[in-house]
């Protein structure tokens, strides 16, 4: 469906040939080639076979001033065909096309122009002629005809008039003039307002401006600016500018431009990359670089933001929002109800997984520190006892202070999710709360294993109390109807309180320190037989000193302490924890296994799977650059709309020192610091 390709090569005066380029110059060759000389077809297009060599003989300079460079998706579809070795599955027309193509690059005027492609298609060419002169010729290429569609602003007005709700997915509607294709397509000239193309399953290369709007599977790019809406599935989007209220959606790929004026929406689920300065507008992605200057707006991103320079006014102010994830609910998704139940199931395992790797952590800590002390009384006897249990006091306090904090975290995700549900003035099918049925099984967890611990010693009076507190505010969250600023309230109430248990587990951790430095002597010489074994654990290497005093007589002193009470306290210990632990790691397992399938099912249908973001240990989310003074950087996007956020959830910037780049990052608990 390319005879507008050729009515346009055709009819072109000579200075009009600037945007021709050798995939549809080839086209145009065999297409002709595939008649005979003579034939009503080749009459029809008289001027065909000059305009080519007329652009041959002047190959015109590549235009730079634009990010939409990329238009020969047939030639690049057709090459990695041809490179990946299998010519066999080329029907005859598109081996007449690549041979076109190298003909075409070898007698160019500048060769060096096309010397890559010639380079990647000259090798196979034998091997292409000889398929070619076993094959019988296909008139009017029909292969690449139903792949390649050619259209003018004209086709796309004329097209039927229809009435659309959603557009690619979003609550988007709008009435007028829609063209439907499958395949690559190129729209020789601008998408006009009003308009809209659907690409249903191939790439789109528009030479002209995106004023309408344009759907596709495949990528889109976009010779000159995009005023109107453009989403794709999977593919990128390139073009020279986002301009003038734009609507621009890659779900799955990135964005790429040269510059952005006041976009209504950038979003993307990979990167947006803005090759010199934006100008206020609302950009959302993982992560945003702009080169030069980023002048206003707001921008949201859960990996990092890196621009040279951070400028605002009062007219035109900046705010940055580092976020523990982006969702498709930041562009309007409207997925099926299956998909939704996808999405939620999603985010609650991705809570699961969070908690049961931070519970596998404790239990780890607890297994070396259990070792730990029966390795130190075994080489140091009685004179260490007080002391270890001392210690072992102080561990069992810290275990239970590790699961408190945990408890709170689990919360304060829950209410930071639904004040940034209810700040979007939308409540999702699952009820607004996407981790409610994961806090339900936490606390469930917690529940079990704080009674574990209550068997080993008695739990400080002040844990106990926070942990029914704990409960108690977990039930209430369940029962309440979201409320705006009841749920802005707790969170601060439970930030504060996991902000204080944390500063008291530091000061635990120093005690232990403190305490283990007491019994040095007996710490080096366990840590002798430690090292002995530095490969393992403590806990293996336990078991390898205990198996090794089986051999001994039953009157070395060292035998005698192994079979003590208080070493058989501390193996009974870790035999149930290493259970808990094999367990832990079962349904850590399962549950990462789960949430990969859902991770595939929603990609699969061009869904930004929210929720189910994983982002690697330890990361933060992060802004680099030099900022102008009063720049807002914020934990969450609710506290876009808080008049009076706390301090350490928002930051105003001061004004950075002359050539000096700061980076802030967003911690774990949602407080901004600087990096």
């Amino acid at each position: 469906m390319f005879h507008r390709l050729l009515e346009h090569v055709n009819d072109c005066q000579p200075d009009e040939l600037r945007d021709l380029c050798i995939q549809d110059a080839a086209i145009c060759t065999a297409w002709l080639q595939s008649y005979p000389p003579g034939s009503e077809e080749r009459a029809a297009f008289p001027n065909l076979p000059a305009n080519v060599e007329r652009w041959l003989a002047d190959i015109p300079v590549a235009d730079e001033q634009t990010e939409g460079r990329r238009h020969q998706t047939v030639l690049r579809a057709q090459a990695d065909v041809l490179v990946g070795g299998k010519v066999d599955l080329l029907q005859r027309d598109e081996v007449d096309f690549l041979i076109a193509v190298c003909d075409l690059a070898g007698r160019a005027a500048r060769p060096e122009v096309f010397r890559r492609i010639h380079d990647l298609i000259e090798p196979h060419v034998s091997v292409l002629r000889m398929h070619q002169a076993t094959t019988k010729a296909l008139p009017g290429l029909p292969t690449l005809s139903a792949l390649y569609h050619v259209v003018t602003p004209e086709d796309i007005k004329n097209a039927k008039a229809r009435e659309i709700k959603v557009f690619a997915g979003i609550a988007m509607p709008a009435q007028g003039p829609v063209l439907a294709l499958s395949g690559h397509v190129k729209v020789l000239g601008s998408v006009p307002e009003n308009c809209i193309v659907v690409i249903e399953d191939g790439a789109c290369v528009i030479e002209g401006y995106v004023m309408g709007r344009v759907a596709a599977k495949g990528s889109c790019e976009v010779r000159e600016n995009i005023s109107g809406v453009v989403v794709t599935r999977k593919g990128d989007i390139r073009c020279r500018s986002i301009v003038n209220n734009a609507f621009v959606v890659s779900k799955l790929g990135s964005v790429f431009c040269l510059s952005a004026l006041q976009p209504r929406l950038i979003f993307s689920g990979v990167q947006i990359r803005i090759s010199t300065t934006a100008l206020m507008g609302r950009y959302i992605s993982p992560r945003v670089q702009v080169v030069e200057h980023a002048f206003g707006g707001e921008y949201q991103v859960s990996e990092f933001l890196i621009a040279n320079n951070f400028r605002r006014s009062d007219a035109r102010p900046l705010s940055i929002v580092l976020r523990r994830e982006i969702s498709g609910e930041d562009y309007g998704e409207q997925p099926s109800d299956s998909a939704e139940r996808l999405m939620a199931r999603g985010a609650r395992l991705r809570e699961r997984i969070t908690t049961l790797d931070e519970l596998i952590q404790s239990i780890e800590r607890e297994l070396e520190h259990y070792a730990s002390g029966a390795l130190m009384y075994i080489c140091g006897g009685e004179t260490t006892k007080d002391r270890i249990q001392t210690i072992q006091a102080a561990e069992r306090r810290l275990s239970v202070l590790d699961r408190i904090v945990a408890g709170l975290h689990v919360l304060s995700r829950n209410a930071q999710e639904s004040l940034n549900t209810l700040s979007r003035s939308a409540v999702p099918a699952n009820g607004g709360r996407p981790c409610e049925s994961e806090a339900k099984s936490f606390f469930q967890d917690l529940d079990t294993e704080m009674k574990a611990l209550e068997q080993e010693g008695e739990i400080d009076p002040d844990l106990a109390n926070e942990k029914s507190s704990l409960i108690e505010t977990h039930v209430e969250m369940e029962a309440r109807e979201p409320d705006r600023r009841v749920t802005s309230l707790l969170l601060t109430r439970l930030r504060d309180k996991e902000a204080g248990w944390i500063s008291e587990r530091e000061k635990l951790l120093n005690r232990i320190s403190a305490l283990e430095n007491e019994v040095q002597e007996v710490l080096e010489s366990a840590q002798v037989i430690e090292r002995t074994f530095e490969k393992d654990t403590k806990v293996q290497t336990l078991m390898r000193v205990l198996a090794a005093l089986k051999s001994r007589p039953s009157t070395d002193i060292f035998v005698t302490r192994a079979q003590s009470a208080f070493v058989r306290l501390m193996t009974r210990s870790i035999g149930t924890r290493v259970e808990r632990l094999k367990n832990s790691r079962m349904a850590a397992a399962s549950a990462r296994s789960e949430y990969q399938t859902i991770v595939n099912e929603l990609q699969a249908s061009f869904l930004v799977p929210w929720g189910t973001q994983n982002a690697r240990p330890g990361h933060a989310t992060r802004v680099t650059g030099r900022f102008e003074h009063g720049v807002r950087i914020l934990s969450d996007p609710f506290l876009l709309t808080e008049d009076n956020a706390p301090d350490r959830f928002a930051v105003l910037t001061p004004e950075s020192r002359a050539g000096e780049a700061m980076t802030y990052k967003r911690g774990e608990d949602g407080t901004i610091d600087i990096a």
